[in-house]
Order: structure tokens, then sequence, then C-alpha cells
């Protein structure tokens, strides 16, 4: 029994009602968190290394977030994770300085999530501008993104640019 799903990259993840993610594709950066390097599954596979129950989870193209029910974050894939390192994982690792986190998103080579007080921070990789901090700098752990008008209420990352619905409606773009 499913109640989210998302895909963005050549692999898709579920959250079931018990709080556990099943994802299934592409393996080859290890998107699917299985704890294996075998290249695709056909069949979904359970997450390994998640914490607690999950409440959200975000397909990017080569990693995935999920949104812990205690507001904490765990990454798995390829790339900048948010653990402060730069490396591949098969089971979930959990973001640094995050406790409060009430929205995530996956996206390219980057990631955001939106915090309890409508902030929102980003990590990853940062050649275009995809985080939002002003720079180009990547960024193995969240950091804060500025100059929003408005608290932050939901966030989606793509490709190469992120966006975000601030609690007055509106949209800001970015990357």
């Amino acid at each position: 029994r499913v109640k989210q799903i998302s895909a963005l990259g050549h692999f898709t993840c579920a959250v079931t009602v018990r709080g556990e993610v099943w994802c299934w594709g592409q393996n080859y950066f290890h998107e699917l968190g299985d704890g294996t390097d075998v290249g695709r599954r056909t069949h979904p596979v359970r997450v390994v290394g998640l914490t607690r129950p999950v409440t959200d989870v975000s397909a990017g193209i080569a990693h995935s977030c999920a949104l812990l029910d205690t507001g904490r974050v765990q990454c798995w894939g390829y790339g900048l994770l948010g653990d402060g390192t730069h490396r591949q994982s098969s089971t979930a690792v959990m973001v640094k300085g995050v406790d409060d986190a009430v929205d995530v998103a996956a996206g390219l080579v980057h990631s955001c999530l939106v915090r309890s007080d409508g902030s929102v921070w980003c990590w990853g990789y940062n050649r275009y501008g995809y985080l939002g901090d002003g720079t180009t700098r990547n960024r193995p752990t969240p950091v804060p993104i500025p100059g929003l008008s408005a608290g932050v209420s939901q966030v989606s990352t793509g490709w190469d640019r992120t966006c975000v619905v601030t609690v007055d409606g509106g949209v800001q773009c970015w990357g």
C-alpha cells in the first residue's frame, strides 16, 4: 500500500503507509539505496539504512532523499548527499544539521529542503547556481538560501533549477 511516489531519473521510489521506502529501476549510481551494486531492478527493493519511518521521498537523477517522521533527512545514491562527504552511498545517510525539515526535493546534482521556520536550505553541486546561495561553490552540507520574499511551504528541484512556493502563494525560481 503506497501513500507517495516520486520519479525523476531512470528510477522510481515509493513510500508505503508503514513509512518504508521501496525503489526500482536503474541502480548504476546506487540510487535505489538497497545496499547493492546491481545495475537495475525490475521489482521494488527496500531502501537500507533509514532510521525512522518516512513521510516523503524525492527521487532525483542519480540520488534520492527521504524526509523522516522526525524532521530529519536521509539521502542515498551519487553526489553530495548532505553528509559532508563526496561519495556514492548504496544505503541511506543522514543529512547533517537538519532536524526540522517539512519538505525535501532531490534534483540533478543538488537537493533542497524546507525547514519548519519556512527557510530553504540546499546542498550539492552548484556550477550554474542551482543552490541559490549567490555562489557557484559546491556545498557538501545544507546552506541557507537568502533573498526569498516570504516563508516557503514547498520546494521542487529539477535538472538545473530550483523553485519554491511561498506561504503567500508566490513562486520564486533560480538556477
